[in-house]
């Protein structure tokens, strides 16, 4: 990562605890990953968080595209998935793939925003 001398990768996965819960995230373009997923299921994981920028995929399909590639992670670890984006694709996914609720694209876009 040239010109980013100062920024070390991390070398483990970690789960996030929410009350009963325990979350494996996602930033963005990891979630196309399976390996990513499945580690965090491994690690103890029993609900799938995707955050997501999609705002720079713009008004075409690439949005949609990597909704659905998050949503074939709940399918094969069989955990149920929230993702939450910025203008792409907010949704509850159950551990089967079924779509259980999907806000439209851009309903959290502040007016005069991209």
């Amino acid at each position: 990562m040239a010109g980013y001398t100062s920024l070390t990768p991390g070398r483990l996965l970690n789960v996030l605890p929410v009350r009963d819960l325990r979350a494996g995230v996602s930033i963005c373009y990891e979630s196309v990953f399976g390996q990513l997923s499945r580690q965090a299921v491994r690690a103890g994981a029993n609900l799938l968080v995707v955050l997501s920028n999609d705002a720079w995929f713009g008004q075409g399909a690439g949005a949609e595209q990597h909704f659905q590639m998050g949503r074939l992670r709940a399918i094969e670890t069989r955990r149920f998935l929230l993702r939450a984006g910025n203008d792409g694709v907010s949704a509850v996914i159950d551990p089967w793939g079924q779509v259980r609720f999907r806000a439209p694209r851009g309903a959290g876009r502040l007016p005069g925003h991209l």
